[in-house]
């Protein structure tokens, strides 16, 4: 049931067109360690998850990787089922259903540890 929900989960705005044939295609871009291509394919730990569910239903799932604009051009127009990472904002909310979170991360400016700058906040 676990990998049932994190199946419903992923991104569908499309119809599942070749779900019948028990086939789906995923977008997405090189944003490491989240999705990258190694050699000719397709990497990373939203990979991993969706594999896990594919073997699960017996579905064969496909990615391809392309630049970013691309690749959400490609969930939004309907030529992939679905596309991964991809995070909420209001434009997207208006033609995208969103899953809860399946992963939690954090961005930061980052500085050696010897440099004068020190970040305390954004504000000048």
């Amino acid at each position: 049931m676990r990998v049932l929900v994190l199946f419903i989960v992923f991104c569908f705005v499309t119809p599942i067109v070749n779900a019948a044939e028990g086939k789906l295609t995923f977008s997405t871009h090189n944003f490491p360690p989240f999705s990258a291509v190694q050699g000719k394919k397709v990497v990373g730990p939203f990979v991993d998850i969706i594999d896990a569910v594919c073997r699960k239903i017996r579905f064969d799932c496909e990615y391809e990787s392309m630049p970013n604009r691309r690749s959400k051009q490609t969930l939004k127009d309907g030529s992939v089922n679905g596309n991964f990472p991809l995070g909420w904002n209001k434009e997207r909310d208006g033609y995208l259903w969103f899953t809860i979170p399946l992963m939690k991360t954090e961005y930061g400016f980052f500085s050696k540890a010897d440099s004068p700058f020190e970040y305390k906040t954004l504000k000048h």
